[in-house]
């Protein structure tokens, strides 16, 4: 489950990188990611999105944010 305030506080952090911010926006508007894989400092799993919530699982970020499953991934 997303904390819809503090998502849109990390989106709204200006130096918050491109690929991660746009990883977040692909995350949020997935109809079948929900909100799983999130991990806290130690890698620990965790149920929601919250203060303490550090990333997401390698797994999730290769499905939802990964070179192939994201539009804004691009070479220069």
């Amino acid at each position: 489950m997303a904390n819809n305030d503090l998502l849109t506080a990390l989106l709204s952090v200006p130096t918050l990188e491109t690929w991660e911010k746009n990883c977040m926006l692909s995350l949020n508007s997935s109809t079948g990611y929900n909100w799983t894989g999130l991990v806290n400092e130690t890698g620990g799993l965790m149920s929601s999105l919250t203060a303490d919530t550090w990333g997401i699982t390698v797994e999730i970020c290769r499905q939802y944010c990964g070179a192939s499953a994201v539009p804004f991934v691009s070479s220069i």
